[in-house]
Formats: structure tokens, sequence, C-alpha cells
């Protein structure tokens, strides 16, 4: 096992000691269904955690977890065959193919979570919006925001690193100057222009709000702006 792959799967296992309590508690405050028969696409689903979550909470979902990486891949269906969790499905699947992959409005429900910063949204709001249903909705969560990365400049200033502050400034600057390429490379995400792009493509967005809860643990240290972003969208 790689050093990558040894951290990523320490994390994994970091995220499923919240299992299921606080997973279900956040798919019941999104209304998610907990027995109709629906679609759901995790796209980036890293090691399960979410699509398992969601295959869990409502067993009649047909739930499938798409990713890049293979040892997260590995990782996503032994944690599967750990809960025993049949209505789950992995697949190696990079988020550009989705379109060419899956049925048109096909998805009640597509979760992306953690993952909207390390890609081109334009691109991911193009695919997406061809496979989910009208008034389908997708779950975007923990993406990071300005504050995240912050903390992560002072910490290096204070350190006396400047070469390391100023990358870790750069994702800053790719997100409130938006990125012209079609690259995927990690940007702090700003609502204002995921907005913008998403309702280019028929995908209307709506901001959710930290709790009290969430505002004490997800601010960064020093200038106490959040750290992450949590959206909904519905497909109009």
């Amino acid at each position: 096992m790689t050093s990558e792959s040894s951290l990523f799967a320490r994390y994994v296992h970091s995220r499923f000691r919240y299992f299921p309590t606080a997973y279900f508690y956040i798919l019941g405050s999104l209304s998610f269904d907990k027995e109709k028969k629906i679609n759901v696409l995790d796209v980036g689903c890293g090691g399960g955690n979410w699509t398992i979550a969601a295959a869990k909470y409502n067993k009649n979902a047909e739930v499938i977890g798409i990713d890049i990486k293979d040892y997260a891949l590995d990782l996503a269906k032994t944690y599967k065959k750990r809960f025993d969790c049949n209505n789950a499905q992995f697949y190696k699947l990079d988020y550009r193919q989705i379109a060419q992959y899956f049925e048109p409005n096909f998805f009640d429900y597509i979760f992306t979570m953690s993952v909207l910063q390390y890609v081109n949204e334009d691109v991911y709001f193009r695919n997406v919006a061809k496979v989910v249903k009208r008034g389908g909705k997708l779950v975007l969560f923990w993406n990071h925001f300005v504050g995240y990365y912050c903390e992560r400049v002072v910490t290096k200033v204070k350190e006396g690193n400047l070469r390391s502050a100023i990358h870790a400034a750069l994702p800053i600057a790719r997100g409130f100057f938006h990125k012209l390429s079609g690259r995927d490379y990690d940007h702090a995400v700003t609502y204002p222009a995921i907005n913008n792009i998403a309702s280019n493509h028929g995908i209307t967005l709506e901001r959710r709000g930290l709790s009290s809860l969430c505002r004490k643990y997800y601010c960064d240290r020093f200038c106490q702006l959040p750290t992450i972003l949590n959206i909904v969208g519905t497909k109009s």
C-alpha cells in the first residue's frame, strides 16, 4: 500500500466512525427519500461512505459510486461487504464521462461530496445536468471555501515558509478569478461563480448555511471565515 493510499484509508476509516448516525441525520435533513425506489449517483465516491449511507438509508434505492482511484474503489467495496450493502455498486469512471455512460434524466439524486474544488465546474455541471431528472437534486457538500485556504496561508507565514504560503494562496486566486482552461486543479469554491455556471445548465442552486455547531468547527482559526461551502441544486 502506498503512502497516499494508506493516508486515504485512515481518513476513510475516521469517516466511518460516524456511520451511520451522522449520515442518516444529514440525509433526513435533505428530505432524502427513505422508501421510494430511486436512482442515486455519488460522484467521486472515494471510500464509499456516502454511497453506502444512501443505500442503507433507503434499501429500495439503486446507488452507484464512481471514482478514478483504484485504491479508493477497493476500499469502498470492502466497506460494502462489511455493511452488507447489496444495493450499492462501485465503478471506475471519470466525472467527464458521466453523460456518455449513463442514460439521460436517470438519477433522482447526485451526491458530490468534497469534490467540486478539484474539478472544472463547467464540465461537471454540463455532465450532471444531462443525467439528473427534472426536479432531481444535487447535493454539493464540504466544498473548500476561502477560510480553508486562508488557514493554510497564515500557518505557512507563521512558520516563515513564504514559498509554501504563496503556493497555498493560489487556490484562492483560482476561485475568485474563475479558471478559463478545462483543467482540474485545487481551487476555492465561490458561490457566485458556480451559481452562474449552474444556471447556464438549468440547475438552480441554494446555499445551505452552517449550523451554530458547524460554525464552531468549520471556520479557520485566524480569520473565522467559513472553511466549507454546502450547496443543494435542483434541475428545473
